[in-house]
């Protein structure tokens, strides 16, 4: 068979790993990152102010679907310039200062109307309208840090991404553990998920 005549190209695998590998881990240190907070919830809270806080970011989860869209279509469209020679860092910052402004309105205009979400949820889940704005940071940071981000994959530097991760996690962990008693959890994720902002 032609595939078992093939030269294993070790090189060209060391680069790859080099590249793929802090991908790898610093996905799991995101998921960490996402999952932290629930986590410290059940241990040191009720059941009540978790399942309220549950469904906050189930509210904040939509946010997530767009999110999830621009980050699908941002890096290919950045390595489609540098495919055609049309890419400037200059690009990156115009991008940032639109979604510094879109996230800075949304989270104004969120905060303005969140009085109005106790209307479509049983009089249980009423502190929601205190907790959505909050919840939203996290999402929406890190939909800044795609932005902001993708100059170290450009320079296949993956290593300060997972730095990045793994510290954002650690943070969130720290921060959970002494403040979810008192501030809560989404003040916690919301400052983990600016401190992950390469």
């Amino acid at each position: 068979m032609p595939l078992f005549k093939e030269k294993f190209d070790w090189q060209q695998f060391k680069i790859s790993l080099a590249f793929g590998l802090p991908l790898v881990i610093g996905g799991l240190a995101s998921w960490g990152l996402n999952i932290m907070d629930r986590l410290f919830l059940r241990h040191f809270s009720t059941y009540t102010e978790l399942g309220i806080y549950s469904i906050t970011m189930s509210v904040a989860i939509v946010v997530t679907i767009f999110s999830g869209i621009f980050n699908t279509i941002w890096s290919p469209m950045v390595y489609k310039w540098m495919s055609e020679d049309k890419f400037d860092y200059e690009q990156i910052d115009i991008v940032l200062e639109y979604m510094l402004a879109a996230i800075y309105f949304f989270i104004v205009l969120t905060s303005l109307f969140s009085w109005i979400i106790p209307y479509f949820l049983p009089s249980a889940y009423s502190e929601i309208e205190y907790l959505i704005a909050v919840c939203l940071l996290g999402p929406l940071l890190y939909t800044l840090s795609e932005v902001t981000g993708i100059g170290i994959a450009i320079v296949r530097r993956t290593k300060f991404s997972m730095l990045c991760a793994i510290v954002a996690m650690l943070t969130s962990a720290i921060l959970n553990y002494f403040l979810v008693r008192k501030l809560g959890a989404a003040v916690s994720t919301a400052t983990a998920f600016f401190v992950f902002l390469p």
